[in-house]
């Protein structure tokens, strides 16, 4: 992004002045050592100079690759989305091969989830734990509103 102003350069990184006088600020007819000047304007370069490497144009929001000006409600707004690629979730390619699904595009990820998530739903005590060579199937309930943690050992 360019900017009209030049960075008004300042590599003197000057010494900071005490808390107190950073709190008080200059007196009447005060004359403050030169590294504290030298401190100030080092610090105004730099700040700036943050602005200046983070900011982005305005001229990217709301293209590809730039940025989404949100509405008032945070969402993106209508106008907007028409930038954003074709992405069907049955065309983009999923190689989930740490999730342990056998899904090879993101619709088929999705629905395999879902099937997964339903069974795991359905399932009284879907999770297990190991406590010394003995394993246990655990999960949870309500009896009457009040939840409750049940298990059983696998044999």
């Amino acid at each position: 992004m360019s900017f009209n102003e030049q960075l008004p350069e300042w590599k003197n990184e000057g010494t900071r002045p005490p808390q107190t006088k950073l709190n008080e600020g200059w007196l009447p007819a005060e004359k403050p050592p030169a590294s504290w000047f030298n401190w100030l304007l080092n610090r105004a370069y730099k700040s700036i100079q943050e602005l200046q490497s983070k900011a982005e144009s305005k001229d990217n929001k709301g293209s590809p690759g730039g940025y989404a000006a949100l509405d008032e409600e945070g969402n993106i707004p209508i106008e907007q989305l028409g930038n954003m690629p074709d992405m069907e979730a049955g065309n983009i390619e999923y190689s989930g091969t740490e999730s342990g699904l056998d899904a090879d595009n993101i619709q088929d990820a999705i629905d395999e989830n879902a099937a997964n998530l339903s069974t795991h739903l359905a399932e009284t005590m879907p999770h297990q734990f190991v406590d010394g060579n003995k394993i246990y199937r655990w999960g949870f309930r309500t009896v009457n509103g009040q939840p409750q943690f049940i298990y059983e050992e696998v044999v």
